[in-house]
């Protein structure tokens, strides 16, 4: 490895917008960790970061890799013409107000797509509605078997060298539809798309935009059809197209100096290389942590350096995507006695987590609706 950190010259951070929350945190302290065993080999590598549609790449870039960073948001791909379909299922029951299920409208519009022979693609929220989505289009366009399958499904859980296989058939155009997760809504080259179907809206608007954008490249004209569920979150977007069309996508937060995630890195950094008096990682106290360390036998100074003594790799007790170690235990207390009947994964998305001020805005949101329908 040290031929590589003394000519170390450049770093791609791809899918940047992915790093927030907790997982971006956890990310950041794992690249100062890469600057400072690239320091010590003599080298200062400049960082390049990859991002989709997000509100702010070149603050979270900033916070990721703690340093000033340059935008580039002029995109010099060929594309087509796109045109984009907000797709409102008609109601069935006038008197209860029930509109028809995404999900036969869904159907109802790849079918006809595929028809045409137009390459389509359609992003559903679950596995579960993945492969229901693909038996009623496999049911129509795949009852021979003879013949080599014009529909496909492609999610997480399947085997790593099936979804290799999809990806190239995707490119060579000899699949005509793709019912997918959000495991095609970026970074995988599948070729050129005609049409994009979204059944229920995604849940953020930068989410929205990545799916549509899968469709349209290479200067292909496409198609986007947002299929709307009955949730009211999915009915006020498509009745107010303007508020969609003006929205910014959603901002990446992340707290690099996390005291719980830091302290992790801190070890882990300390068994890469022996930290100094004085040296900088994070924004706390660094000896604070590092006599914390001390006193807890893993860490000994001598001199003015300190060195990592625990027998134990650190690395392998810290996970990118929680805060803490550990699991917790379900314990059932309402017979009398304690009873553990499930153990949880301590697992924290952060960036599945709405502030209080997101949280108000869906609510003005939903009563804004409802005050809507009950006028109606």
């Amino acid at each position: 490895w040290v031929k590589l950190f003394e000519n170390l010259r450049y770093v791609v951070v791809d899918e940047v917008h992915q790093y927030r929350g907790v997982f971006g945190s956890h990310v950041a302290n794992v690249l100062r960790r890469l600057k400072r065993i690239a320091a010590f080999y003599g080298s200062r590598p400049r960082f390049i970061c990859c991002s989709a549609t997000i509100a702010n790449p070149a603050e979270l870039a900033g916070e990721l890799i703690r340093a000033g960073v340059r935008a580039v948001t002029e995109s010099g791909a060929p594309q087509g013409a796109k045109h984009l379909l907000l797709w409102n299922p008609p109601v069935v029951n006038p008197d209860l107000g029930i509109r028809a299920s995404a999900r036969s409208q869904t159907t109802r519009i790849a079918k006809q797509a595929v028809k045409r022979g137009l390459k389509s693609i359609v992003f559903a929220q679950s596995r579960l509605m993945v492969e229901v989505l693909t038996r009623y289009l496999k049911d129509a366009f795949d009852r021979d078997p003879r013949h080599p399958a014009r529909v496909a499904a492609y999610r997480g859980g399947y085997l790593p060298g099936e979804r290799r296989n999809m990806e190239r058939q995707l490119r060579e155009g000899r699949i005509d539809c793709v019912i997918s997760t959000s495991a095609l809504e970026l970074g995988v080259d599948i070729g050129s798309l005609d049409v994009c179907l979204l059944n229920c809206y995604p849940g953020t608007v930068a989410g929205t935009w990545q799916r549509l954008g899968r469709a349209g490249r290479r200067q292909r004209t496409a198609v986007g059809v947002p299929v709307a569920s009955s949730l009211p979150l999915d009915q006020y977007m498509i009745r107010n197209p303007e508020f969609f069309l003006g929205a910014s996508p959603e901002q990446a937060r992340i707290d690099p100096d996390q005291l719980l995630i830091l302290l992790d890195h801190v070890r882990c950094a300390a068994f890469e290389l022996p930290f100094n008096d004085g040296e900088q990682f994070g924004r706390e106290a660094l000896g604070e942590l590092l006599g914390y360390l001390q006193e807890h036998g893993v860490v000994h100074r001598e001199g003015e350096q300190w060195h990592w003594m625990a027998d134990s790799y650190p690395a392998n007790s810290v996970s990118r995507r929680s805060v803490a170690e550990g699991n917790f235990v379900v314990i059932d207390t309402s017979g009398g006695g304690q009873k553990v009947i499930a153990e949880v994964i301590a697992y924290l998305k952060a960036e599945n987590a709405y502030t209080e001020a997101s949280l108000d805005h869906l609510r003005g949101l939903r009563d804004e609706l409802f005050q809507e329908m009950k006028g109606r």
